[in-house]
């Protein structure tokens, strides 16, 4: 057994024995008739099952690796793009060379579709795809684990618990990032862990410590230089999970918790997958070398000022929540709609120095500084702040370049000017100026008038968000 076995994705060898469980795994079958023949399913299941593995086993017959398994995603791809989005566009990717691997690091607004779709670009592109990087605590389900992993899917430990294992499980990580890009194997991780609920999209530095467990003992500018980091900027016009989103943001805030329903994730997956999202746009940055951290350091928010602090919930009449107040315990969501101090990116999210980490000579500190070595960064200049780079200062460049790069549509800034209260109150005039500029005349969808009073607001605060964000960031 390998280090790496229990995370890493399958085999070419293991291919043609997975996909022949999978044909006659009924949680699948059965899955995919409720999903595709909802109606005929609950008439006849048994049938409908029968029908689907038959139907598997005919597309599947000739499929024994990877590459083979991932032409014939493709296809399917290509199906949810065109019947799925008005619109495809990638930028950036004429710069990509075959062979080379990269670190791409994305906002992450689906469960599913925002590593399909760079798949999807690259494969138009003749470049090869990506390991995807996926939370083990997400779809546990094991038919769902087995296509992951088909798919060039691998694993973060999330649900280790206790120091030690969590620390090993971020080493195993980083490891395996290490492993695969000297390999040539590119790799696709979102920014932070889960997907952007409210529409702040926000790098966890915490995933920056993780990046350089690694190459903890080499200088700084060789490992970002072998990182080779490039920030991928998503954009989706509409967002196909919406309203669940904005529910769960809603239960949060008035409940202080949201308890998932048996299958959910499952199904946002295919929502996401299968839903309307509009004009979709991927564009590349450019790798986050050290010069270009230090060229930022001081140009930006302080890290503990990176998301906007509103104290009154989002309203789409003015007015403020009933108590008016922040949460009181400041571990809940805010009823602003924004991430809570519980959700923001923290280095308190990693393990602490005292026991979890070893010294710092040898690891980030608990301050976040990423050189294992102790040694100043190889340009042997000083920052804005005379001190080495930190993992905060890594994830505002990345910041810096995603949120830059997300398109903002009509109905970004049609949502900023429906909610009357800060932060948002205070973009009007620009929010209505780009309106007017992009089209005057927009109308918004006819779903947002079905969606409950009092869900609204974070509904809305999912479209605006973002462009509060980009104000935020970049001026």
């Amino acid at each position: 057994m390998s280090d790496f076995d229990d995370i890493r994705p399958y085999h070419d060898t293991e291919v043609r024995g997975t996909l022949d469980q999978l044909v006659r795994d009924p949680s699948l079958t059965g899955f995919m008739a409720s999903w595709l023949a909802p109606r005929l399913y609950a008439v006849m299941p048994p049938v409908m099952r029968w029908l689907v593995s038959a139907y598997l086993k005919r597309q599947l017959a000739g499929v024994s690796d990877i590459r083979g398994f991932q032409e014939l995603v493709a296809k399917f791809v290509k199906k949810l793009v065109t019947e799925g989005t008005t619109d495809f566009h990638y930028e950036g990717f004429d710069q990509l060379r075959a062979g080379q691997a990269y670190l791409f690091v994305s906002n992450h607004q689906d469960i599913a579709g925002d590593s399909m779709l760079l798949d999807y670009a690259l494969y138009l592109n003749g470049l090869d795809t990506v390991r995807i990087a996926i939370g083990d605590n997400l779809v546990q389900v094991p038919f769902a684990t087995s296509i992951m992993r088909l798919n060039k899917g691998f694993f973060i430990k999330r649900s280790a618990s206790g120091p030690r294992k969590a620390y090993a499980a971020m080493m195993q990580s980083s490891q395996f990032i290490r492993h695969s890009l000297e390999e040539g194997q590119s790799i696709w991780i979102a920014q932070r862990e889960g997907r952007s609920k409210d529409g702040f999209d926000l790098t966890d530095p915490a995933i920056i410590k993780m990046f350089l467990l690694s190459w903890r003992k080499e200088p700084l500018r060789h490992a970002l230089a072998a990182l080779n980091i490039l920030p991928l900027s998503i954009s989706y016009e509409f967002d196909p999970c919406e309203r669940i989103k904005a529910r769960e943001q809603y239960l949060l805030a008035t409940e202080g918790s949201y308890q998932k329903s048996s299958g959910e994730d499952l199904n946002s997956l295919v929502r996401g997958l299968s839903g309307q999202k509009g004009r979709v746009i991927l564009r590349l940055g450019e790798p986050v070398t050290l010069d270009y951290v230090l060229s930022g350091m001081g140009a930006g928010e302080p890290s503990a000022s990176r998301e906007p602090s509103t104290s009154k919930e989002p309203s789409a009449s003015g007015e403020p929540s009933a108590s008016g107040e922040p949460s009181a315990s400041n571990q809940e969501p805010s009823a602003s709609g924004e991430p809570s101090a519980s959700r923001e990116p923290s280095a308190s999210r990693e393990p602490s120095a005292s026991n979890q980490e070893p010294s710092a000579s040898r690891e980030p500190s608990a301050s976040g500084e990423p050189s294992a070595s102790g040694e100043p960064s190889a340009s042997g200049e000083p920052s804005a702040s005379n001190q080495e780079p930190s993992a905060e200062d890594i994830a505002a460049a990345i910041d810096r370049q995603i949120v830059s790069r997300i398109e903002l549509f009509p109905i970004n800034y049609w949502a900023v000017l429906q909610l009357h209260q800060e932060p948002w109150v205070s973009l009007h005039g620009q929010a209505q100026s780009e309106l007017d500029r992009l089209d005057p005349n927009f109308q918004p969808p006819r779903h947002f008038a079905d969606c409950p009073q009092e869900e609204l607001p974070y509904l809305l605060g999912i479209y605006a968000n973002p462009v509060v964000n980009r104000h935020n960031l970049i001026g």
